[in-house]
């Protein structure tokens, strides 16, 4: 090779003399590793006139885009009207869970607030079930019924 055909690239603080085909290479995947590292996780802010838009990086944090753009994550609460309305749907419920009976509270708590699967409670209450599936269901009608009267 020519001398004009070598150049020099630094690995780990070493000079190591390489070709001319082996330094574009080289430069290459340092491009790409940039690339990566740096253009894909930040943002582009455009601006036009008044009009700020800010489109975030690919590995963006939500905690960033909570931090800078408030106005899209803010949660949104009930109004008085919604809250009396879950106010007094939990109140029919709570009586509606009262009207149960014994094996039939059990159920739903096993179901639903101990969060244990049908297979689970099955199990543990020495039922079939397709049994259990069925008074589930039975159940749930009676609760739908009561609150419906209300």
């Amino acid at each position: 090779m020519k001398n004009n055909d070598k150049r020099v690239i630094d690995i780990d603080g070493r000079k190591i003399e390489v070709s001319e085909e082996v330094y574009k290479e080289y430069q290459r995947g340092q491009r790409k590793e940039r690339y990566i590292m740096k253009d894909l996780k930040r943002g582009q802010i455009r601006i036009d006139g008044e009009k700020i838009t800010v489109k975030p990086g690919r590995e963006d944090s939500v905690e960033r885009l909570i931090e800078t753009h408030p106005q899209y994550f803010v949660e949104k609460s009930d109004g008085p009207e919604e809250l009396l309305d879950k106010k007094e749907l939990l109140e029919c419920l709570t009586e509606a869970l009262h009207s149960l009976s014994a094996e039939e509270w059990q159920l739903i708590q096993e179901l639903y607030y101990l969060d244990r699967t049908e297979r689970e409670v099955s199990t543990a209450l020495s039922l079939a079930k397709t049994t259990l599936h069925r008074r589930k269901n039975a159940i749930l009608s009676k609760l739908r019924k009561i609150l419906e009267e209300k």
